[in-house]
């Protein structure tokens, strides 16, 4: 939903805003702007992203785990299933 509506619902809502780089490409944090003239800043989700790809492929296996992209993932756990069973 929109944020104007959530706030409406919950007024005490908290809106954390993701760093942001700025025109010299520089993340900042904290600060709100308008994602019309800054881009948000990916590299925590990055990171974070990597770390949960790399659990996967400990788990189930390099062959097995296929990214679809940043946060999706297509995983084969037969090897796992089959091993269980």
């Amino acid at each position: 939903m929109a944020i104007e509506e959530a706030l409406a619902k919950c007024p005490a809502l908290q809106l954390p805003h993701v760093e942001v780089l700025d025109s010299m490409g520089v993340a900042s944090e904290g600060t709100r702007v308008s994602k019309d003239t800054h881009k948000a800043s990916l590299h925590r989700y990055r990171l974070a992203s990597a770390r949960i790809f790399a659990l996967l492929v400990r788990i189930v296996g390099a062959g097995c785990v296929e990214k679809g992209s940043i946060d999706e993932a297509y995983v084969d756990v037969t090897s796992v299933v089959e091993k269980l069973l």
